[in-house]
């Protein structure tokens, strides 16, 4: 028994005194950012976390020499982490739409009222020469039709050949 546990004893020292040595040495940087995005309707408020970490992991063999080779091995350990997201409402754009939305009704009533007074202005003034020129017509007619004395009146042409 006593041989049995000394023997386990001696097998784990020597698994123990066999294994590497590690050293690890590492290197972090931590830069925290606020990201702002705004819509037209809301504001978004995102806090990063970005950790670039290089750790270096030095291995020597544990074998009782004094200078022992060394391998020296550099992982990259980079993160990056949503800390906390926020989301608030665009009141300020939304004031400045809704003021250019009224500005944009106001000018387009102003201009449809213009086209309207145009219009009606333009019918007016069809209306009037369109009177004068009845006017002009009615009174070449009257000068057309007069006759003078003795001579007989204008009959119409029964079947509109120009000959009576």
């Amino acid at each position: 028994m006593k041989t049995i546990v000394s023997l386990l004893c001696i097998a784990l020292l020597s698994t123990v005194a066999l294994q590497a040595q590690v050293q690890k040495d590492v290197q972090k940087k931590t830069t925290v950012k606020k990201v702002r995005v705004t819509d037209d309707k809301e504001v978004t408020t995102k806090t990063v976390e970005d950790v670039d970490a290089e750790v270096d992991v030095i291995q020597v063999e544990n074998n009782n020499m004094e200078d022992q080779a060394k391998k020296v091995t550099t992982l990259d350990a980079d993160k990056t982490k949503v800390i906390g997201e926020n989301t608030d409402e665009n009141s300020a754009n939304k004031m400045i739409v809704a003021q250019k939305k009224r500005a944009q009704l106001t000018e387009l009533e102003r201009s449809k009222q213009m086209q309207m007074e145009k219009a009606e202005k333009e019918r007016m003034a069809l209306e009037q020469k369109k009177r004068e020129m009845m006017a002009e017509l009615e009174k070449r007619r009257m000068e057309l039709q007069s006759r003078p004395k003795g001579m007989a009146k204008l009959k119409k042409d029964p079947d509109g050949d120009g000959i009576n």
